[in-house]
């Protein structure tokens, strides 16, 4: 009878395996909503630089530093 319920609370399907591996797919599930939400994100990126010269230029100027031939560009260091 104490082996039935050591068992059933530590074996390999008992009660304690069940719990961790609910939180385990909750977890899961979690992580999967916010890689949807992220390539959503990505998918609108990815669009708008199709068709979107704002976007690109937005992009260039945030990511590459680049600026337009007519302008000055201005580097503002901070002294350690």
């Amino acid at each position: 009878m104490v082996g039935l319920v050591v068992g059933s609370l530590f074996g390999d399907r008992g009660l304690f395996q069940l719990v961790n591996q609910r939180e385990r797919a909750e977890a899961l599930a979690r992580e999967i909503d916010q890689l949807r939400v992220d390539n959503s994100r990505l998918a609108a990126e990815i669009s708008a630089l199709r068709r979107d010269p704002a976007a690109i230029e937005r992009l260039a100027r945030e990511e590459l530093g680049l600026a337009r031939a007519d302008e000055t560009v201005f580097v503002i260091r901070e002294e350690p």
